[in-house]
């Protein structure tokens, strides 16, 4: 992935959306999901601190915007949307 972002700006590959819940029911697409909301930071801007690259992060889920870089679906926004690192 090619991609920087600048200033306060992280970048995040959100966690797959599971497709089938643990008892085995098929959820179709297009009906009435929750957003994901958790991800890996694969980027930071040069005023963010670089603590919370390559951790697994809790995020506001409409706080970003979906870019595809590549063939990879990625968020990018601003680092006040990581509400917590989860551990």
């Amino acid at each position: 992935m090619n991609i920087q972002p600048l200033q306060d700006y992280v970048v995040v590959k959100p966690d797959t959306e599971a497709t089938e819940t643990e008892s085995g029911i098929i959820i179709p697409e297009g009906s009435d999901k929750e957003a994901v909301n958790t991800g890996k930071v694969l980027a930071v801007g040069n005023t963010v601190s670089g603590e919370i690259l390559d951790k697994k992060v809790l995020f506001r889920p409409y706080g970003f915007d979906e870019v595809t870089c590549g063939d990879e679906k990625v968020l990018i926004g601003k680092a006040e949307n990581i509400m917590a690192v989860l551990c």
